[in-house]
């Protein structure tokens, strides 16, 4: 069993971006006009917030499995690597340090 933390700082990351996409969400209907934006903005706002479940599900079932991960960097206490995973249509980098059991998630990229 994998013990898994993470770095505030990765966590921040996933956040802000939820935050981008809710904002991103309102700008484009209520400058649309439609009748009904709010019932919209209300569907898409639900969705993004079950996005950031998603994002943390795949990556901690992603890294139960060991074979996904692209190591670039090897010393006597930890491994650094790279982990790229596909989240709905999103494209996630996450900086991995791994000592043994013990994961540092150290940073998250969402393009």
């Amino acid at each position: 069993m994998l013990n898994i933390k993470y770095l505030k700082t990765s966590n921040i990351s996933v956040l802000r971006f939820i935050e981008y996409l809710k904002n991103y969400y309102k700008n484009i209907y209520f400058d649309t006009g439609i009748v009904d934006e709010y019932q919209i903005i209300d569907w898409y706002i639900n969705k993004t917030d079950k996005l950031y479940n998603e994002i943390k599900y795949q990556i901690n079932s992603t890294l139960e499995k060991w074979y996904f991960w692209n190591i670039y960097e090897i010393t006597d206490n930890f491994e650094k690597s790279k982990l790229v995973l596909k989240v709905r249509s999103y494209t996630i980098v996450i900086d991995i340090y791994k000592s043994w059991n013990n994961i540092l998630i150290e940073d998250i990229f969402i393009n």
